[in-house]
């Protein structure tokens, strides 16, 4: 392979290697809150949850946003590219307005 066919292709290899670690670590923490195995399901047992830290409930919620907020980023940055020419007489025109107004009111 050319030395950046191989870059990206130890790129990949990496990432996905990243991937597979954070999956076996969600699946143990997420058995272990349901006090069951991989293999199977013990039930809940709801006294394990009291030994684990809140802040490991907390970083549950944030892989889904994070990967919403990596998606969303470059439609973001492209309206903003675009918009941002169209909206900024109007922006400094609506600036102009407020401070003048409370220029005004505050005398």
């Amino acid at each position: 392979h050319r030395p950046e066919i191989a870059a990206l292709i130890n790129l990949g290899n990496a990432w996905f290697g990243v991937v597979d670690v954070v999956t076996d670590t969600v699946v143990g923490t997420a058995t272990h809150m349901v006090g069951g195995s991989a293999g199977g399901n013990n039930g809940l047992d709801l006294a394990k949850w009291k030994d684990l830290p809140v802040v490991k409930l907390l970083l549950v919620p944030t892989v889904p946003l994070a990967t919403v907020a990596v998606v969303c980023a470059p439609i973001v940055v492209g309206v903003l590219i675009v918009g941002i020419p169209f909206l900024l007489p109007l922006l400094l025109l609506l600036l102009s307005i407020t401070l003048t107004i409370g220029t005004l009111s505050s005398a």
